[in-house]
């Protein structure tokens, strides 16, 4: 009996850890700056990917349905092509400070589902406070 007890334990604990572990890697999204995800994206085809970078300056294109944006992200040297689609944040613009949530769309280029705009810090810094 006790044997059998062990056993079943044992089985479920198992399980348990497949579902979590299989369950995570759906959760989990790895969160890159734009070069280290210009060196992920190519070994990670259709992964789910989150990048942080700046709204490269006219790069920006609009479609006119209003719901698509094409744009540049970087970070002051490397480029990453994002196709957005969906409702576009009333503070996006050029220069922003972004995160774009999606999938990896080729070597270069992610597929957004979602667009986040950083905002800036309502806190100065140590060497702002010395300024004023």
């Amino acid at each position: 009996m006790k044997r059998q007890v062990i056993l079943g334990l044992g089985i479920i604990g198992f399980l348990a850890v497949g579902v979590l572990a299989g369950g995570l890697d759906g959760i989990m999204t790895p969160y890159f700056e734009v070069e280290e995800a210009l060196a992920y994206l190519p070994a990670h085809p259709e992964a789910s990917i989150e990048v942080t970078g700046r709204v490269l300056a006219g790069s920006v294109i609009r479609a006119t349905s209003g719901l698509e944006l094409t744009f540049r992200l970087t970070d002051g040297e490397h480029h990453i092509n994002v196709r957005y689609h969906g409702v576009i944040p009333d503070n996006f613009a050029e220069e922003q400070q972004v995160v774009v949530v999606g999938k990896v769309a080729g070597s270069d280029s992610i597929a957004a589902r979602q667009l986040l705009v950083k905002c800036p810090s309502r806190y100065k810094g140590d060497e702002q406070l010395d300024k004023d």
